[in-house]
């Protein structure tokens, strides 16, 4: 059976190539991903900022928005993304959606 129809199931690391336009020192959070896929999973998947992060971006976001890409010729069976949050960020968002809240509970 050709690796293209067998199906493998990895956990991707933070730490890999695939993950280095999206596990930056200004992004406030690592992502890593465990699939279920047929191919080569390091060799056919990329990461990058989505064309549309710019778009996308408000108050309620946090980081660039990702895109993954997977070679459209193997089938992927599940995908995990895991996106883990610097813990400083973190508590800034959680204060930052307080302040948010009790400004709109004021108005009501």
């Amino acid at each position: 059976m050709p690796d293209s129809e067998y199906i493998f199931e990895v956990d991707v690391p933070s730490d890999v190539e695939n993950f280095s336009n999206i596990n930056t020192d200004t992004n406030p959070f690592e992502v890593s991903v465990k699939m279920k896929a047929a191919g080569n999973i390091l060799s056919n998947l990329d990461a990058r900022e989505s064309l549309y992060s710019n778009a996308m971006t408000n108050d309620a976001t946090l980081g660039i928005f990702s895109e993954f890409i997977y070679d459209e010729g193997c089938k992927i069976e599940e995908a995990v993304i895991q996106f883990k949050i610097d813990d400083e960020m973190q508590s800034k968002q959680i204060l930052k959606r307080l302040k948010i809240l009790s400004s709109i509970h004021c108005f009501h």
